[in-house]
């Protein structure tokens, strides 16, 4: 990948596109906690990308991941001007962490994300950021997202390191997105058992107050939908997959098993974990897979009845436009 040395850097980016965050700012005007809720959550992501940055976990190896945001944009970068595969992959890996890390923040605060994720020549200083990549996001985001997911472009996912990576969803159009519910609940899981996190107060189980939470700003939204607007039913769409994914997601983690993606996420996650020996690896793993069995009702009910919350409000919507 050739460039001008003072120009352009291979470069893994994403560009992100909050649904709803323009308006809020709109009525951010005379909100001022609104306006706070809005900085705090920008602020927040920052704050992620500083600490993951100087999580050894990562190796010396990986550069810093930086953040900007701009009007309802977020854009992460991430240099990827290596040709060690461990360090490209883990780059993936990190984008797609900080990025369902907000994903989850800001569906909580009731705003929804679609984004893409690519590879290719960028510059990005302190006081500027431009080249084909970002294009090539935003384009993608624009076209081929359709609903609230951040896509993965294959010249990005060609820098995966060989096995599976039960982070990534392929549909059935061949498009990939990042599992964002899933990688925030592992996330959860992982942080409970870590001792200064259980004294502080987190549950195993509180991965189910999160899709709990993600269910209920999901409905909550679809519920204020502007009817009269005549992109209703195409957003109203996006929102119905988006549900699909939700309940995919959860009914994964209902099944369990020693197939369910969760499980190879955990290893991937136990495995950095220092003086993790593989019979402790094993026990907390079929902890993890099987803690879900006396919570079966609490889970069911995190699932979105798709028809009740969707079908009046499609009705009502075809009814307008003819």
């Amino acid at each position: 990948m050739g460039s001008s040395p003072n120009t352009y850097r291979a470069t893994l980016i994403a560009f992100l596109d909050v649904s709803g965050l323009k308006e809020a700012v709109q009525k951010s005007l005379n909100k001022p906690k609104l306006a706070k809720e809005i900085e705090s959550m920008l602020l927040g992501l920052q704050d992620r990308c500083t600490k993951l940055n100087k999580d050894p976990q990562w190796g010396p190896k990986i550069p810093d991941l930086k953040a900007r945001a701009f009007s309802d944009s977020i854009i992460l970068t991430c240099p990827v001007d290596s040709n060690d595969s461990t360090v490209l992959d883990n780059a993936l890996r990190k984008i797609a962490v900080i990025s369902s890390a907000f994903q989850m923040e800001v569906a909580l605060h009731d705003f929804f994300i679609r984004g893409a994720i690519t590879v290719g020549l960028h510059c990005d200083r302190a006081d500027v950021f431009f080249g084909p990549a970002l294009i090539e996001a935003y384009e993608a985001e624009r076209q081929l997202a359709n609903w609230f997911r951040v896509i993965v472009l294959p010249k990005a996912l060609d820098l995966r390191a060989h096995g599976r990576h039960p982070y990534l969803i392929t549909d059935n159009a061949g498009i990939t997105y990042i599992d964002y519910l899933l990688l925030c609940t592992a996330s959860l899981l992982f942080q409970s058992n870590d001792p200064k996190y259980k004294q502080a107060g987190l549950h195993p189980y509180s991965w189910l107050s999160l899709m709990e939470g993600h269910k209920t700003a999901l409905e909550r939204v679809v519920r204020t939908l502007n009817i009269d607007s005549p992109q209703f039913l195409i957003t109203l769409s996006k929102y119905h997959s988006l549900a699909h994914y939700h309940n995919r997601c959860l009914r994964q983690i209902l099944q369990g098993g020693k197939d369910f993606p969760l499980t190879e996420l955990l290893e991937l996650i136990l495995s950095r974990q220092k003086g993790m020996t593989k019979n402790r690896m094993d026990k907390e793993i079929s902890e993890w897979t099987h803690f879900h069995s006396d919570m079966q009702e609490r889970q069911k009910n995190c699932l979105i009845d798709t028809r009740t919350i969707f079908a009046p409000l499609r009705r009502r919507g075809s009814r307008r436009n003819i």
